[in-house]
């Protein structure tokens, strides 16, 4: 249904029954559905149904046909759905870990997208990227605790090439553009210690929040079409973001972080900065100076008196001073 509609001309519910091989009523109640989902139809009598201007639903076919052919074949399934409650939720319930490697799922909106530490995702429906994939390693990979930074990396060289310049990284998982928050990163692992490691890579990038669903969210944000002027092709952004994890996560494993150590002083938004770090515990506090990252992408703090502390991903939260 999504993509027979259009954002240039209007689409009679007898054309739409008629390719669905389905009654008005039923093209009615479809449209209903998508309207409750967030999709922005007009609606009017007598000339039928109409995107909004400007909205351009994630489509497979056009996704694929962005992709490179050696990525293209290697990626095991591409699932767009309508509504999931969050992506990387979505592929963890995959039966078997087969279908989860390669496997990459977006999503228009998510009832319960996620972020770190249980806080929520919030996107604008059909305006925004959420998007999710899958990777199975033999076993755990050393530097496990700097995949979320080296994702936010890849994804940073890939928004350069629609035009979002001036990005930078908040350790460990904050894509933000100077200090407001334009994507995030969520890393779910799971295995035996001792046997194969199953990751899930949840994508969130801010491409046109809406002003009522931003004002739901606790700390500055911006988007690529408002604060950066970029106009995207959501599928193009998909394809690109899709290429770039691939060709991370082919040898993430072998290479680990080191590459990217090399590079993180270029892009590291807290280097030098007076940080306080907050573990999950809720209990014990640390104030201290950023010094970038050790080799395995763990953020180094110089407390007082000279002393460094180590702090990997997943065991933090860090809000500058």
């Amino acid at each position: 249904m999504v993509q027979l509609l259009s954002d240039r001309e209007f689409v009679s519910g007898t054309q739409l029954g008629s390719v669905l091989g389905i009654s008005r009523a039923a093209i009615h109640k479809h449209i209903v559905k998508l309207r409750s989902s967030g999709l922005p139809i007009d609606c009017v009598r007598g000339r039928g149904y109409k995107l909004v201007r400007g909205i351009i639903p994630l489509n497979a076919n056009s996704i694929i046909e962005h992709l490179d052919k050696s990525v293209r074949v290697r990626l095991n399934d591409l699932h767009i759905e309508q509504c999931v409650d969050s992506t990387n939720n979505y592929l963890q319930r995959l039966p078997d870990a087969k279908l989860l490697h390669g496997a990459v799922c977006l999503a228009e909106t998510q009832s319960a997208g996620r972020g770190r530490r249980g806080n929520p995702w919030i996107a604008s429906p059909y305006r925004n990227l959420m998007m999710s994939m899958g990777w199975v390693y033999d076993s755990w990979p050393k530097a496990i605790s700097g995949l979320a930074i080296a994702v936010g990396m890849e994804l940073v060289e890939v928004l350069a090439g629609f035009g979002a310049n001036g990005l930078s990284i908040k350790w460990p998982n904050d894509i933000v553009y100077g200090q407001k928050k334009l994507g995030g990163i969520l890393i779910d692992a799971s295995g035996e210690s001792a046997g194969p490691c199953s990751i899930i890579i949840g994508v969130g990038l801010n491409v046109q929040l809406a002003e009522t669903d931003g004002a739901h969210i606790d700390q500055p944000w911006a988007d690529l079409m408002h604060d950066l002027g970029c106009t995207v092709d959501r599928n193009q952004l998909a394809a690109d973001c899709a290429a770039q994890l691939y060709k991370l996560l082919q040898n993430y494993d072998e290479i680990g972080f080191a590459p990217y150590q090399a590079r993180w002083g270029k892009i590291d938004v807290l280097s030098g900065r007076k940080v306080s770090v907050k573990f999950k515990d809720g209990g014990q506090r640390l104030v201290g100076r950023a010094l970038g990252v050790d080799s395995l992408g763990g953020l180094r703090v110089r407390q007082a008196g000279a002393k460094e502390t180590v702090c990997y991903h997943g065991d933090v939260s860090v809000r500058w001073q």
